[in-house]
């Protein structure tokens, strides 16, 4: 049995009969010349990871209710933009991350980074990948 927000589910099999719910592409906001524009609204919301049961999800616009940051595992970027814990967004507030791809192919992640909090949030859903195919 697996335990998790407060229900037990039995294990299944990895016969490919529970694939994995992997979110939409993030599309670009605005493309200007070769600068490309993303926002990412970072908020609560709710998905369905196993069937029928769902689970509380966290999906840099800060909308939640606490302070978070993101982290970006990989990524040649100047630290000041790199979102660790000395770099929080507070609640209700934007941040503007500006960096040049330094770097060849590659699939990067992203996580927050908020002392105390880091686990939590991204148990709750707040990472994702970035694929680079320059």
């Amino acid at each position: 049995m697996m335990v998790g927000h407060g229900h037990k589910l039995p294990l299944a099999s990895s016969t490919g009969e529970n694939e994995i719910n992997i979110p939409p592409r993030l599309e670009s906001d605005s493309e200007i010349e070769s600068d490309i524009y993303y926002m990412i609204d970072v908020k609560q919301g709710q998905t369905e990871i196993f069937a029928g049961i769902q689970t509380t999800n966290i999906t840099l616009k800060n909308s939640l209710d606490e302070e978070t940051t993101l982290h970006w595992h990989g990524l040649i970027i100047d630290s000041e933009a790199d979102g660790g814990p000395h770099t929080v967004i507070q609640p209700g507030e934007e941040k503007e991350i500006t960096f040049d791809v330094q770097q060849d192919r590659a699939t990067l992640w992203f996580h927050p980074h908020p002392e105390g909090k880091t686990a939590e949030q991204v148990f709750g859903g707040l990472a994702g990948l970035l694929y680079f195919r320059t």
